[in-house]
């Protein structure tokens, strides 16, 4: 007892002296770091977290940046931007952080210099950066293909089910963003409903009424009159289609460890999987069976680098009665639908002589193509092709055309290939339509199969496309910044 009382004091003592010395260090200072900026073009108006605070110089010009952000991270967003016409402007957009503790001591500053074309960088993080002469978002978007945009209830989004009338989706409201205007003056998440045909609002429910970190509520999918809502810990919530009200919860489901990452309807089947390796699946409404991935680990499992980072079942597909399971680890398990029974692996781990261990490269979105071809993006290395008639599959590394340049600070040519890393896919005829997430550019692209190219990119909306539904020659997406977008498939298939 007086060993752990002993403790006790120890461990006041340190956070009574952490506490002290915070105060004495951060008394009479009033920012975490120093912005100095010049750019080519002078007299277009500099904003610092939405806040004009000036405007260009070809002289280096200095800010001291007041403190901001949660976390222990000063966040900040620096736009600078000028109409130039009718359809043009001048921008440049860069997001930094100053962090707690580290840079201060440091007297951090961050040095940006914006150029119509820079010169090579030589330091990191990179200081030449590039002044835009372009085509303001929303012609860019109109001319691309958008048919209409529609402004959410709320700032962010993630997930989105369909059925024959309306849009169901998962959106999320904070306080402490540290962009002012992505703001709201209630926090938590909702469900809300958008009209097919028009996308006009329908209504909308709160679903939590807490800010937290991470989200409560991960997948959506719209079966029979009921919303099945998969949560942080496991369990279900099943909400009526019409009144929103919720009509049970479940407990948590056996085996899962941690979230449910999504769900899926086939038919009268529903099919729930995440974290845990596990798959649980529904059909007309009943429990059927639960699969644990962990019965069926490829041999070589265990040989991978980073093996105990995440154990998930990424997405799911279904092709003639056979239940396709791609999980983060770089390995498809495929099932007997009826009955849950193991058929056959397809395992992608191997020895990667790029970083010279073995890697379990996750398998993200997966998609049906024609004729039995079931297409499985990769971790930033493109597409997994598996042709269900032959048992044939082949590797596709990137979807973006060569990209060589010769560097004056190496005195050499690098592979400045953009990588491919898909979140989401659908496919138009013969066209993969896709996008990504955290990329420099968040478009939707169309990739032709035949001629083994991008043909279009639809462009100028805001954040990244977490989801994409196509009805037709319409294709639907829901933006991470709460945005929902429809585009004219109409521009894609024009030769």
């Amino acid at each position: 007892m007086k060993r752990y009382l002993c403790y006790g004091v120890i461990l006041a003592l340190v956070i009574y002296v952490a506490l002290t010395w915070e105060n004495d260090f951060w008394a009479g200072r009033d920012h975490y770091g120093t912005l100095l900026i010049s750019c080519e073009v002078a007299g277009i108006p500099i904003y610092i977290d939405e806040q004009q605070v000036g405007v260009t110089s070809i002289q280096e010009q200095v800010f001291e940046l007041p403190v901001s952000g949660v976390y222990g991270r000063a966040d900040h967003e620096l736009i600078v931007w000028q109409e130039i016409d009718a359809e043009h402007e001048y921008y440049a957009r860069v997001e930094f952080s100053f962090r707690l503790y580290v840079d201060v001591e440091e007297n951090p500053t961050r040095r940006i210099a914006l150029f119509l074309d820079p010169p090579e960088n030589r330091k990191f993080p990179a200081e030449n950066l590039t002044l835009q002469r372009r085509l303001k978002p929303e012609v860019l978007a109109r001319n691309s293909g958008l048919i209409q945009a529609v402004k959410l209830k709320h700032n962010r989004a993630w997930s989105m089910a369909e059925d024959d009338s309306y849009y169901y989706l998962l959106t999320r409201a904070d306080n402490d963003l540290s962009r002012p205007s992505d703001n709201e003056s209630v926090v938590g998440e909702f469900i809300e409903v958008y009209d097919k045909n028009t996308l006009s609002f329908v209504g909308q429910r709160q679903l939590s009424f807490k800010n937290d970190t991470f989200s409560t509520y991960s997948g959506i999918a719209a079966y029979g009159k009921r919303l099945i809502i998969g949560t942080s810990d496991a369990r279900l919530l099943h909400v009526d289609k019409e009144s929103l009200e919720t009509l049970e919860q479940s407990a948590p489901l056996n085996g899962f460890i941690g979230s449910i990452f999504g769900l899926e309807t086939v038919g009268d089947y529903l099919i729930v999987y995440g974290e845990g390796d596990c798959i649980a699946v529904y059909r007309a409404g009943n429990f059927l069976y639960q699969i644990n991935e962990r019965d069926n680990y490829p041999e070589n499992i265990t040989e991978i680098h980073d093996y105990f980072d995440m154990n998930r079942v990424n997405s799911v597909l279904v092709y003639q009665n056979a239940l396709y399971a791609a999980n983060w680890r770089g390995f498809i398990n495929v099932y007997n639908l009826s009955d849950g029974r193991f058929l056959r692996q397809i395992n992608t781990i191997a020895y990667e002589q790029e970083w010279e261990y073995v890697v379990g490269r996750s398998l993200n979105a997966s998609a049906e193509y024609q004729q039995g071809q079931l297409y499985f993006s990769r971790d930033m290395r493109g597409l997994l092709i598996v042709d269900t008639q032959s048992g044939e599959r082949r590797m596709v590394e990137t979807l973006f055309p060569a990209r060589i340049e010769y560097s004056d600070l190496l005195q050499d040519t690098i592979d400045m290939t953009k990588q491919t890393d898909i979140y989401q896919m659908v496919f138009y005829g013969h066209y993969l339509l896709f996008s990504e997430v955290n990329a420099l550019q968040n478009d939707v692209y169309a990739f032709d199969l035949e001629r083994q190219q991008i043909v279009h990119r639809f462009s100028g909306h805001r954040g990244n496309i977490t989801k994409l539904l196509r009805d037709g020659k319409k294709l639907t997406g829901v933006s991470s910044e709460g945005w929902l977008y429809r585009w004219d498939l109409g521009k894609v298939d024009v030769r």
